[in-house]
């Protein structure tokens, strides 16, 4: 193809070739409205250039569908453990007092749920889109409404222990207190520190407060008197006449009278006896002492041919006893009158001793008592103060 351009366009002037070019390759500045300064004419003979090819324009590329937006997948939620099973409440048996709360039975070890592992919890961050395994997603418009949304995980089923807890057992029911009205009306009043809290006041019983002791009647010491007149003889007797055989054989050379030795101690442990009995009731010693001790005695001693006489007199054919002789030389020695002194005074001394007793117990009791009047009186009027103190209104507040 020959590229000499013809004689017919080469001697056009440059302003028809210039507007037989399309509107499009001509330059801005033939364009109305523009001001732009006038370019320079070109030379006659520069050469025409060259003819713009028309590019042909690109094909529409399609816009990529929209990939479907992946839903926030829920993290998996932690599986709660087995709750325990609770124990039936068991109605409050009809007892004056609570039962004891038994110790907790532990359950035993192979019962025992392990605790399910702890999962690290992490923020939710939105991850590649998954890869497309099934079917192909179709493109927006071709009659579907949306894209399928995946589904959580299914969590497996939790299998449950089948051995089952021991039902522990029910706690008693504990008697709730019954507490009275608190007053509501201004602050709580401590007391100062160093002041004793006063609790509520003590109830005394019949055994906090000491009792005097109380006076004998009259029975105890008519009993004590009777035993007197009766005892006392015995043992006057039994120690006169083992006095008297072991007086017999003294200065020969027979040995001991062991009938005479066993009367005086048996005798002598009767009359300690009644000695003792005088702690019980003074009058036991004293009637005893005073009758056969010392009225026998003195008798004997003042009198001693009318005592033997009257000893006769008392039986049918006026023979006495041996005993009775025994007893009579030992009463004229002056024995009986002895063991009457002692009597009487063990018996005085005993009266005496319960006197000082009783004197001093009651006393004791009355100290004793108003010991505990002073302290019940304290505690009522600390209580009173501090009802006053919580029942006062408040001040003027600021």
């Amino acid at each position: 193809m020959s590229t000499t351009p013809r004689d017919g366009d080469d001697d056009r002037p440059a302003d028809e070739q210039a507007t037989d070019r399309p509107a499009a390759d001509r330059p801005a500045t033939d364009l109305p409205g523009t001001d732009l300064p006038d370019a320079e004419p070109a030379p006659a003979d520069a050469p025409p250039a060259p003819e713009p090819v028309a590019e042909r324009p690109a094909d529409p590329v399609p816009e990529p569908a929209p990939a479907p937006r992946p839903e926030p997948i829920a993290p998996e939620p932690e599986p709660e453990p087995a709750p325990e099973p609770r124990p039936e409440p068991i109605p409050p048996a009809p007892e004056a007092t609570p039962r004891p709360e038994p110790a907790p039975v532990e359950p035993p070890a192979q019962a025992a749920v392990p605790p399910p592992p702890s999962r690290p919890t992490t923020t939710w961050q939105p991850g590649p889109p998954p890869a497309e395994s099934g079917p192909a997603v179709p493109p927006p418009g071709a009659g579907q409404h949306a894209a399928p949304r995946p589904y959580p995980p299914t969590l497996g089923e939790r299998t449950t222990p089948t051995t089952p807890f021991p039902p522990g057992p029910a706690p008693a029911a504990e008697p709730s207190p019954t507490t009275g009205p608190t007053p509501t009306t201004g602050p709580a009043v401590h007391p100062p520190a160093g002041t004793p809290v006063a609790g509520p006041a003590p109830v005394l019983s019949r055994r906090d407060v000491v009792e005097a002791p109380r006076r004998p009647g009259a029975g105890r010491h008519v009993l004590a008197g009777l035993l007197g007149l009766l005892l006392t003889p015995v043992g006057l007797l039994l120690v006169g006449v083992g006095i008297a055989r072991l007086g017999d054989i003294a200065g020969t050379g027979e040995g001991t009278d062991v009938l005479g030795l066993s009367l005086l101690l048996l005798g002598a442990l009767l009359l300690g006896a009644i000695a003792l009995l005088g702690a019980w009731s003074p009058a036991l010693p004293l009637v005893g002492g005073v009758v056969w001790g010392l009225g026998l005695g003195t008798a004997y001693l003042a009198a001693p041919g009318v005592m033997e006489d009257t000893a006769e007199s008392m039986t049918a054919d006026g023979t006495v006893p041996a005993s009775v002789e025994q007893l009579a030389e030992a009463a004229m020695s002056g024995y009986l009158a002895v063991v009457g002194i002692l009597l009487v005074a063990a018996g005085l001394a005993a009266a005496v001793a319960r006197r000082r007793g009783r004197v001093f117990g009651g006393q004791q009791a009355l100290y004793e008592r108003a010991q505990a009047e002073r302290a019940t009186a304290q505690a009522e009027r600390a209580v009173a103060q501090e009802t006053a103190r919580g029942a006062a209104p408040d001040g003027p507040r600021g």
